[in-house]
């Protein structure tokens, strides 16, 4: 008897890797917008999932440990590489993770590119792989940037953060949830 059947090709299983919820979904997507966007990606980089968890998360407190000046590249100086950066209606950029977060990207950036763990590809329902996208309906401004290297990936892509203060009117702290009840983006997917 041959292997049992994989699941759908575009789809996250709701199964965790080795059982830890930490290290993503078992099954990832082959084909897909996601399924291209994890292509190429190593869960855990060059660690091993025990190696990476020790480097990574932080028992104490039961989070990541994320890398410093919110993931920007440092400069000689050891400040991000950041500058505002304005995103225009009509443009998509996306996420991996709830929409209560700050952090969203230029649509299709690679997984690998993004420097972010296996756990934000976890999320309910588990098929979609808590992948977001959405369409910018009123400019706004972000701090944007590249992204440094963590978790095992290579980063280099290009990360938006969001900051109350670069958008008038708004509180000091906007997420994705404040964007889309303000009518600042609707969802793509």
């Amino acid at each position: 008897m041959g292997p049992a059947p994989r699941g759908p090709l575009d789809t996250c299983s709701a199964e965790p890797f080795r059982g830890d919820p930490r290290l993503g979904p078992a099954d990832l997507p082959l084909l897909g917008e996601v399924g291209r966007q994890l292509r190429p990606w190593w869960r855990t980089g060059p660690y091993q999932p025990a190696q990476f968890l020790d480097l990574f998360w932080d028992p104490a407190s039961r989070s990541w440990r994320y890398p410093p000046q919110d993931g920007f590249v440092l400069r000689t100086d050891a400040t991000p590489q950041k500058a505002p950066t304005d995103l225009r209606p009509g443009q998509e950029i996306d996420r991996y993770g709830a929409e209560g977060g700050r952090f969203l990207a230029p649509d299709d950036t690679p997984y690998a590119r993004r420097a972010i763990p296996p756990s934000n590809l976890v999320g309910v329902p588990a098929a979609a792989c808590d992948y977001h996208e959405y369409r910018v309906l009123r400019p706004f401004t972000v701090w944007g940037g590249p992204i440094a290297p963590w978790f095992g990936q290579p980063g280099g892509g290009v990360q938006y953060q969001l900051d109350g203060s670069l958008i008038p009117g708004a509180p000091a702290r906007v997420d994705v949830t404040w964007l889309l009840a303000h009518g600042y983006l609707a969802r793509v997917r």
